[in-house]
């Protein structure tokens, strides 16, 4: 399948540039874009495809999406692409291969499917473990709706993804009711996201568990279905989301949040009038509703802003904010009283686009355009393959130190990972969440441990890969 999976993608790349006549390194980053997918696809039930879930997200936010811009030219007075097409992929897409490069240099050390080595497993004890975790991220959940404890916020956010954690390990553990457990967290996820009008959680958990979801057996076909049916279902919600913000924050009722949405969908697609005057409304909707979504999926353009407004109207960070995110993620606030907190990545965002945010827009720089405003194009292509290579060493370390070697810290990776795989977060908000998620974890580990509960002895730290795969049932 990888020998496939490589020469449709070299077919695609040769098709872009020879027939569509695209830039050859848009081509590339297009042919790249696909490749990932097909990879991921592929890799679901057989592997944890953590990396290709990042490079897809990635990808199809800085190149697919910036290209689909390209294409339709200026659509919208904020939202377009500030840099010639070439520039732009010539920086963005050598650094996303560098990306890709640092990341696949180090292997995840733990066999996937050993999860589901019925041999190997204590059903009972990983039953209790999951019991667990979900009633502390419930418990956390409770207090977090009902107190506001300050300084707090940010760790019982972190608690609260244990549910997703313990969907991870009911999924393995009954592996014959994984499609029912997936479908009643995904339900669980669209109505948290549909009390505050914020879908991104939905789509991430959606995403993560569907590590979880297919077997080693799983057709490509089936799992290729799935993935298209779940972006249709994205696209829908992208569609109507603006309309529907501005019903959940205007204070009404939120009991009718699900019949608002549905209404909304039901408007925006739903006009089957024949008439060709509403026919051309029809068309001229549908463009201006593809234009609105790639306009979200789009981070590109706030790259190109970045490289249209540094170095020519302000100079470049080197290294300014990589540090202050560093360090607002690893010192105390006792020893650091001065360190960046909630509202940098709002401030940084201001300061290299030279773009205004009102209080209720949040936008982020991604990492690969906060690179290019701290070291620029060399230096940001440089500082895309480090940061890919440390993400592999992060990864590695996580599966041996952290969980002793168990296939069941994949469960886990729901929560160390959460923030890491969303292509629009700056830099702070990725490396805060991954380091207070790993301290979170360690801690409650350890206190665990001292109650006498060993998370992860309840799936041996090696499996017999020449058994064969049987789920637990």
């Amino acid at each position: 399948m990888t020998l496939f999976i490589n020469l449709v993608s070299i077919f695609f790349l040769v098709i872009r540039y020879l027939y569509f006549k695209d830039y050859f390194i848009s081509a590339l980053g297009l042919a790249f874009t696909f490749w990932v997918f097909l990879r991921f696809i592929d890799a679901l039930g057989r592997r944890f495809p953590l990396k290709e879930l990042i490079l897809l997200i990635a990808s199809s936010q800085w190149i697919l999406g910036a290209k689909i811009a390209y294409l339709q030219g200026m659509v919208h007075h904020r939202y377009y692409m500030y840099v010639e097409e070439e520039a732009y992929m010539n920086f963005v897409v050598i650094a996303s291969l560098l990306f890709a490069a640092g990341l696949f240099l180090i292997k995840i050390p733990i066999n996937f499917k050993a999860l589901w080595f019925k041999d190997q497993f204590d059903k009972q004890k990983a039953l209790k473990h999951a019991s667990i975790i979900l009633f502390i991220g419930l418990l956390s959940l409770g207090i977090q709706n009902l107190i506001t404890i300050p300084g707090l916020g940010f760790v019982l956010y972190l608690l609260n993804l244990l549910i997703y954690v313990s969907a991870a390990y009911f999924m393995v553990i009954y592996p014959d009711k994984r499609y029912v457990t997936y479908f009643l967290v995904v339900l669980y996820a669209l109505i948290k996201s549909l009390l505050i009008a914020l879908f991104h959680e939905l789509f991430l958990v959606g995403a993560l568990l569907l590590f979880f979801l297919f077997s080693a057996d799983t057709k490509f076909v089936s799992k290729l279905l799935f993935i298209v049916i779940s972006g249709t279902f994205i696209f829908a919600i992208q569609t109507v989301k603006k309309d529907y913000r501005t019903f959940a924050w205007s204070g009404v009722n939120k009991a009718d949040s699900g019949e608002v949405l549905y209404e909304l969908l039901l408007n925006e697609f739903a006009n089957t009038s024949s008439s060709n005057a509403n026919y051309l409304n029809q068309q001229e909707g549908e463009v201006a509703r593809n234009a609105e979504v790639n306009n979200r999926l789009n981070q590109g353009w706030i790259i190109s802003r970045t490289m249209s407004n540094i170095p020519k109207n302000k100079s470049y960070l080197f290294g300014e904010s990589i540090v202050k995110s560093i360090e607002a993620s690893v010192l105390p606030r006792l020893l650091a009283p001065n360190k960046a907190g909630g509202e940098y990545a709002i401030e940084l965002f201001q300061e290299v686009t030279g773009l205004k945010l009102n209080k209720n827009t949040s936008m982020g720089l991604s990492v690969v355009g906060e690179f290019y405003a701290n070291y620029g194009v060399f230096g940001g292509i440089i500082a895309m393959f480090i940061y890919g290579l440390t993400l592999a060493m992060v990864i590695k370390f996580v599966c041996l130190r952290g969980g002793g070697g168990s296939p069941l810290i994949f469960c886990w990776f729901v929560m160390f990972f959460f923030q890491t795989v969303k292509a629009e977060n700056n830099f702070i908000t990725v490396f805060n969440h991954l380091v207070k998620a790993l301290v979170i974890f360690y801690i409650l580990k350890l206190i665990l441990y001292q109650y006498g509960i060993d998370l992860f002895n309840s799936l041996k730290s090696k499996a017999n890969l020449s058994a064969p795969i049987i789920f637990v049932s």
